[in-house]
């Protein structure tokens, strides 16, 4: 009886010491990480982290260590998988988001079709919390910064990458993980899986294995966190992501043109039925939740649960993006949210891609009472019923200020008495809404609006 007292108090003392020991570890306790490397190797031998941080190498700070190696099958925020691929993975959250610092993999010479992949999460500030492409003489020829970062929906979580850099095929690179953030919010990355030297269709293999990995995901409720349906996020931004080489999936095959509606005009599953035209600003990491905020307190105004977001993802980019073909019916109303710089502009075409219809946000633009936050517009086109059209949203210019979008809501084929409601529906949620919501420093943004509203040339008349 007493030998087994003693070996459990043994036990106890064994695992607190041990508990202890964790807690108190520092850079001196780390084992030491054998680096290994070949110039001409077109490979990397430890991309996937199964081998710790095994042929990395850790240029400064403490954020790179092996502690920060994980399991695959760990979860975040109890429920929340991290998508790794492989038995291991990098994740600086381990240690906290104090910690930083530097760290590269092994020198490689590009190969194949000079394409690189990795998986990575985290990194939400992007001046901070990066990952770069190096020459052999420490020249940085590329950086990453996570603009697919979406909280809750893509935040620890890890997407995959592609970057295509044929110009440096058969030259020396390296590739460098960045953290010199030492605080919050997400001030860490999350990485793992980097493949370099692949041939176009390795590339193209690799990303068909991937999507079809997001489609499989579950939306089961049981999935969401805190109500939010992530893995439909997820599986949007797989559809909308733009691939430096030719795909055939992306966003869900475009609907009939019969079609009289708009199947996701307000951006509630991402930017499934939007198709990108050209460019790189319309990317699904630029679908916010409609409760997010700008200048700390004022409020998008959006409608449902998501908006589009143009400035989330910087002002630097530009693109055109449009909507799936629709039969206009109804009586020929449309009516959208749209927010932004002067520049921005909403077109209407008809299926062969005659303009028929151009919206510029000159006239409605007014710093600081109309600048992010949207307003609703109105378009009549009788003349069009009946005829196929697309809308289609266009950010020209890469500099600001305000140069870039906020828009939602895209209603199309209304009658008149729908189109009233849709008009009684936005002047009543601008007057129910709390001024310290809107309002600007001195500002009565509120007030504004109102006025905007009251001298608006709507083209319908009230009953």
């Amino acid at each position: 009886m007493k030998k087994k007292i003693f070996t459990t108090i043994l036990v106890v003392l064994i695992v607190a010491t041990a508990a202890v020991a964790l807690a108190c570890r520092t850079p001196d306790d780390e084992p030491d990480v054998p680096f290994e490397e070949d110039k001409i190797r077109t490979y990397l031998t430890n991309g996937g982290f199964e081998n710790g941080l095994n042929d990395w190498l850790v240029l400064e700070g403490n954020a790179f260590s092996p502690f920060a190696i994980v399991r695959s099958t760990d979860l975040f925020w109890m429920t929340r998988p991290f998508m790794a691929r492989g038995n291991w993975f990098y994740n600086g959250f381990e240690l906290g988001e104090a910690p930083t610092g530097r760290m590269r993999s092994q020198m490689f010479t590009l190969a194949g079709d000079g394409y690189i992949s990795f998986m990575v999460g985290g990194g939400a500030q992007r001046d901070k919390t990066f990952i770069s492409i190096h020459k052999e003489d420490g020249e940085e020829v590329y950086r990453f910064v996570n603009t697919a970062f979406s909280d809750p929906e893509m935040t620890l979580n890890l997407h995959r990458t592609y970057i295509h850099l044929p110009q440096f095929i058969g030259q020396v690179l390296y590739i460098q993980l960045n953290d010199l953030a030492d605080t919050g919010p997400f001030g860490f990355l999350t990485a793992d899986d980097f493949i370099v030297s692949m041939t176009e269709a390795e590339a193209i293999t690799l990303a068909y294995e991937t999507f079809q990995e997001a489609m499989a995901l579950s939306e089961a409720p049981s999935t969401w966190f805190n109500g939010i349906n992530v893995n439909a996020f997820i599986k949007s931004f797989y559809r909308s992501y733009n691939y430096p080489f030719p795909v055939s999936f992306g966003s869900p095959p475009e609907p009939p043109e019969t079609e009289t509606t708009l199947r996701n005009g307000g951006f509630v599953n991402g930017l499934d039925y939007w198709y990108a035209v050209e460019g790189d600003l319309f990317t699904p990491a630029a679908i916010r939740p409609s409760t997010s905020r700008f200048w700390v307190t004022r409020n998008f105004m959006a409608r449902g649960d998501y908006f589009f977001d143009g400035f989330h993802v910087g002002e630097n980019r530009v693109g055109k993006m449009r909507t799936q073909k629709f039969t206009l019916a109804g009586e020929g109303f449309i009516s959208f949210l749209i927010g932004g710089g002067p520049q921005m502009i909403v077109t209407i075409h008809t299926a062969d891609g005659t303009e028929i219809h151009r919206y510029t946000n000159t006239a409605a633009f007014n710093d600081p009472h109309m600048v992010l936050n949207m307003h609703r517009e109105y378009i009549h086109l009788p003349e069009r019923i009946g005829q196929v059209l697309y809308i289609q949203l266009e950010d020209p210019t890469a500099t600001g200020p305000f140069g870039a979008m906020t828009a939602d809501d895209f209603l199309v084929s209304l009658t008149l008495a729908q189109v009233r409601e849709v008009k009684r529906v936005k002047l009543e949620e601008l007057n129910a809404m709390p001024p310290s919501e809107l309002n600007y420093q001195t500002n009565d943004v509120k007030t504004w609006m109102l006025n905007f509203y009251a001298n608006y040339d709507y083209p319908f008349t009230d009953e």
